[in-house]
């Protein structure tokens, strides 16, 4: 299967804050350790939604499904004959 775009990109935006938050621990620099544990936290959130939306996606019907005849369609009765 796959991967979703959602969960590369949430994959790559809590990658990249986990870079930060060390870089902001190597320098002593607390901006930059708070902007990192905030990427991870956007990363850790999208992958999550981008599941529920790929469930979601799976558990649509498929088009054959909803345009299926059903036996009402067929005339019944004396006029059928």
């Amino acid at each position: 299967m796959a991967m979703d775009n959602d969960r590369v990109k949430g994959s790559a935006t809590r990658t990249g804050g986990t870079i930060k938050q060390a870089a902001g621990d190597l320098t002593g620099d607390t901006k930059l350790q708070i902007e990192g544990k905030m990427d991870q936290a956007k990363g850790t959130a999208r992958t999550p939604w981008a599941a529920s939306k790929t469930r979601s996606r799976r558990s649509k019907p498929l088009r054959h499904d909803i345009y299926r005849p059903t036996d009402h369609t067929v005339p019944m009765g004396r006029a059928a004959r």
